[in-house]
């Protein structure tokens, strides 16, 4: 039996097996006498007709009404018979209709489910080809530069197509040939340059026929390309490019696995190409008209990369009103403002309130109208109201016929050299102040204990002039030595006060050890000191006074100013430079804030040792955290003696 029969048949069995379980089970139960086994025979009819519609469920009414006529006629009067089996047919056909209608509705109802799942997926599809097509149309439209353009279109046609190859070749100039231009997956023919000649293999084929074509077996197909073949592609699909009834280039899909492409994937590749066609066609368009405008757009281009690139300046420029027109990137990161924020504004928003109180900016572009260009230093303010110091060139710009028509504006930030410069005076101030303390506290000295102890010595001269006996004269010699020994210690200490000897004779470990010892005696701190790799030989002079001075001010600072209990001296040699690290456990600073403080003699004591570092060409890190310390580390470049010379500092 074939199962087409048997699938209609099928029905009629359920009927029948159901209908004679129920009148087995009745009989058993001997249910058949009276319309005790309605319920089961109306069972069998119900599930008949549910399962097969009507011609089952008549089936079953019919059995269930003929074993219904069989047992209960012996059993009763005819008429009680015949009303029973007339209520049992009755009840059975309402059944029968009830269930073919649930069923047909039923049936209905799932075919209109699977024809909204199909139309849903069919709407589905069709948006997905929509977005896809709407992202070539973006594409198309976001690019005018040819080559990106191709880049883009080929990632938006392998996404819309799920394609493992794309290609786009355009028709050569002289319209022969056609190169591969842009490829996924074959990008070999891109790197190898690949040339295909119109009506020859596949694409050559397309571009002559200007029809759609389809390869699904490419085994069998002339292929001009070896690397087409060489890649195993399956099955391919192409379609000319057009743009304004001139065929411009082939864009193909192909596959490395056997691939049948249905109609809705020809018309949706034709769809992608009407629009990449367009969109090659207007880069191709702008390629010519740029090319036309080669020189002049070159110029402009070269313009605007130089002031672009000049970053450490703001290069701005300015209608004839003071109105900002154009606005570079160093002005941007000099000054704070964005180019939309500022553009249209006057520019004497970079005024102090003090300086456009008196009408500096209306002043400054006169000056520039007058003479040609203006120049002054003072003070801006930035976007987020900062001040700078800053350098500013106006320049007045005539057109043609002397017409003044704007300014261009060069500024610069010159805030931290005038700090730089700030600073260096008042350490030359400190110099200065500190030579003078130096030379009255050494006149002081001389004057108090070395003058008094030398014209002591003259009395006691001439007492021994006038001693009596030998015994005078020999306690006046001892006198006179006590004295010429104590007046040598003072010498002896004032020197050391102007310069440690011991930097000069031993060396910068000798030196900085004895400083250490006279700072722990004087101040009450401890202070350790570790020499590494310079042991053996001495530095260049200029080296060793510079970071014996940079130690001898950290050792102050310490003191004086973080109440340190305990400080570490560590000088090392590191490959070709010397580097000092000074580190105590006191109360810590910012760094900033003291650097930047004016007139502190903390903060002049480190911009001291910065610059003493930074004459040989060194440089000088502060790292301090406030209740955490303080740690500096100054590294200095050994430079190397030649011909007995002392090499002095070098700068930069």
């Amino acid at each position: 039996m074939t199962r087409s029969v048997w699938s209609r048949l099928r029905p009629y069995v359920v009927a029948v097996t159901a209908s004679g379980g129920s009148i087995l089970l009745a009989e058993r139960l001997g249910l058949l006498t009276d319309a005790a086994g309605f319920p089961l025979l109306l069972g069998a009819v119900m599930l008949s007709a549910w399962y097969g519609g009507l011609g089952p469920g008549l089936l079953a009414t019919a059995l269930g009404a003929a074993a219904d006529w069989v047992m209960t006629l012996p059993a009763g009067p005819l008429g009680h018979t015949l009303v029973s089996l007339g209520a049992f047919v009755l009840e059975a056909l309402v059944i029968c209709a009830l269930a073919t209608v649930l069923r047909s509705a039923q049936e209905r109802a799932q075919r209109l489910a699977a024809s909204e799942q199909a139309a849903r997926a069919e709407v589905e599809a069709n948006a997905r080809r929509l977005r896809h097509l709407q992202r070539v149309t973006d594409t198309a439209l976001a690019h005018l530069e040819l080559d990106d353009l191709l880049r883009e279109l080929i990632d938006r046609i392998r996404e819309a197509l799920s394609a493992d190859t794309v290609v786009i070749l355009l028709l050569t100039e002289d319209g022969t040939e056609l190169a591969v231009r842009a490829a996924h997956g074959l990008e070999q023919e891109v790197a190898d340059g690949i040339h295909i000649p119109m009506g020859r293999g596949i694409a050559g084929r397309i571009a002559a026929q200007r029809e759609p074509m389809l390869f699904e077996d490419l085994a069998r197909v002339e292929i001009a390309s070896p690397i087409l073949r060489e890649k195993g592609l399956c099955a391919l699909l192409g379609v000319p490019l057009v743009f304004e009834r001139e065929t411009i280039g082939v864009v193909h899909v192909g596959s490395l696995q056997a691939r049948r492409f249905s109609e809705d994937e020809v018309r949706m590749l034709r769809l992608v190409a009407d629009r990449i066609a367009v969109a090659i066609g207007h880069a191709r368009l702008y390629e010519a008209e740029r090319r036309v405008r080669s020189e002049a757009q070159t110029a402009e281009r070269r313009f605007r990369l130089l002031v672009d690139g000049v970053g450490d300046y703001a290069l701005y420029m300015l209608d004839a009103d003071g109105r900002i027109v154009s606005w570079n990137a160093g002005a941007e990161r000099l000054k704070g403002y964005p180019a939309a924020e500022i553009v249209g504004r006057h520019f004497s928003v970079f005024y102090t309130p003090e300086d456009t109180a008196r009408g500096a900016p209306a002043e400054a572009l006169a000056r520039a109208a007058e003479a040609g260009r203006h120049e002054e230093e003072r003070w801006r303010v930035r976007r987020d109201g900062a001040r700078f110091w800053a350098n500013v060139v106006i320049t007045a710009l005539r057109d043609d016929e002397g017409r003044l028509v704007g300014f261009a504006t060069l500024t610069h930030d010159l805030t931290e050299r005038r700090r730089e410069a700030e600073v260096r005076a008042r350490l030359l101030e400190q110099v200065i102040s500190a030579q003078e303390d130096e030379q009255r506290r050494i006149a002081r000295e001389l004057h108090d204990a070395t003058g008094q102890s030398l014209t002591s010595l003259l009395v006691r001269l001439r007492a021994l002039e006038d001693a009596a006996g030998l015994e005078d004269a020999r306690a006046g010699a001892r006198e006179l030595r006590a004295v010429t020994a104590r007046t040598l210690e003072e010498v002896r200490q004032l020197a050391r006060g102007l310069r440690p000897i011991a930097l000069d004779e031993l060396g910068l470990a000798a030196a900085l050890e004895q400083q250490a010892a006279e700072y722990a005696r004087a101040r009450g701190i401890r202070v350790e000191v570790q020499v590494r790799g310079v042991e053996a030989g001495r530095l260049p002079l200029v080296v060793e006074t510079a970071l014996y001075r940079i130690v001898q001010e950290a050792l102050t600072n310490a003191a004086k100013h973080a109440a340190a209990q305990t400080v570490s001296i560590v000088i090392r040699r590191h490959g070709p430079a010397v580097q000092a690290i000074v580190a105590d456990d006191g109360c810590g600073f910012d760094v900033t804030t003291a650097l930047g403080a004016s007139g502190s003699r903390a903060g002049l004591g480190l911009h001291g040792m910065r610059e003493r570092a930074a004459s040989l060409n060194g440089s000088l890190t502060i790292e301090s955290t406030p209740g955490e310390g303080t740690t500096i580390y100054a590294r200095i470049p050994l430079v190397e003696e030649r011909d007995g010379e002392d090499p002095g500092p070098r700068r930069r």
